[in-house]
């Protein structure tokens, strides 16, 4: 991979204009803090449309396994009905729709709202698919926006990510992005059977089963895994 062919958004408070710049042949976007990691994404999309592939990374990404690309890209080679990989699947959410309706997943939280008003989680996140034009399916099986990759035509029929203002939107847009794939005629899947295999997320158990335990000592945060 060149320098040239990195491109690395920050998404920062107060910002109403977007900047590029480059440094030492690395591309960088500033641009308002909207979305979170998945609007920044969007942005480097937009910004940059016509690459065969793309690998988007949260900056709490390690790279475990420098191969990483060329197993990706081999990934997709070898079957073309796929269009969409990462590193972990969500695997609380690998159940149909209706049955987490009726599970404890479907409670009341912030930042989670139907027409500004508190809405359950599920019925938050379907609300704002389908809002967007997303057809959810029968399940809510999606990989976790941490670290993903596309084949470059699948993100282009994508049309970029959609972007949420609020908590629930976001993790609505997370789910969505890997069931309009589905939609669309693609499959998507965790590149190992092993999560975090070539890329690892700092804030995550290398189970995948959860984030880390985070524990003030001493005015210091450590994590438990």
């Amino acid at each position: 991979m060149l320098a040239e062919d990195i491109l690395v958004v920050v998404n920062e408070d107060g910002r109403t204009q977007t900047q590029t710049q480059s440094s030492n042949g690395v591309r960088y976007i500033t641009r308002e803090n909207s979305g979170m990691n998945i609007g920044s994404w969007d942005a480097g999309f937009r910004a940059y449309p016509d690459y065969d592939c793309y690998v988007f990374l949260q900056d709490e990404c390690v790279i475990e396994q420098h191969d990483f690309l060329q197993v990706y890209t081999q990934a997709f080679a070898s079957d073309g009905q796929l269009g969409m990989l990462g590193e972990s699947i969500n695997p609380k959410w690998t159940a149909d729709w209706l049955s987490l309706q009726r599970s404890g997943m479907n409670v009341f939280v912030p930042g989670h709202e139907i027409d500004g008003n508190p809405a359950p989680r599920v019925d938050c996140y379907l609300h704002h698919m389908r809002r967007w034009g997303i057809e959810p399916g029968p399940v809510a099986t999606h990989l976790r926006s941490l670290i993903w990759c596309f084949r470059g035509e699948t993100i282009t029929l994508l049309g970029g990510f959609p972007i949420g203002h609020n908590k629930g939107e976001c993790i609505a847009a997370e789910i969505g992005v890997s069931r309009k794939v589905e939609e669309l005629g693609y499959t998507f899947r965790q590149i190992s059977e092993q999560p975090f295999s070539y890329i690892y997320h700092t804030e995550w158990r290398r189970d995948g089963r959860s984030k880390l335990e985070v524990v003030p000592v001493y005015g210091t945060e450590w994590r438990l895994g």
